[in-house]
């Protein structure tokens, strides 16, 4: 899988660490926070956007949850 998000940067972000975290995993065994939380690491806000961080964290959890409920 690959995590990439949109309307968070100038670019789209691909989250390559969450996309590595994913390789290998069963469904079963997916840390949703965890994953969620390499997306957005390293991650600097400007100084009026601050709160794009924790609302693409919740998505991405959010949306790979979904995914995989999905599947």
């Amino acid at each position: 899988a690959r995590i990439a998000l949109g309307g968070v940067a100038h670019k789209p972000w691909f989250a390559e660490k969450a996309s590595a975290a994913l390789a290998g995993k069963s469904k079963d065994n997916i840390d949703y926070a965890g994953v969620a939380a390499l997306a957005v690491e390293g991650t600097k806000p400007l100084s009026q956007n601050g709160y794009k961080i924790p609302l693409a964290k919740s998505a991405v959890e959010r949306a790979l949850r979904a995914a995989v409920e999905a599947a």
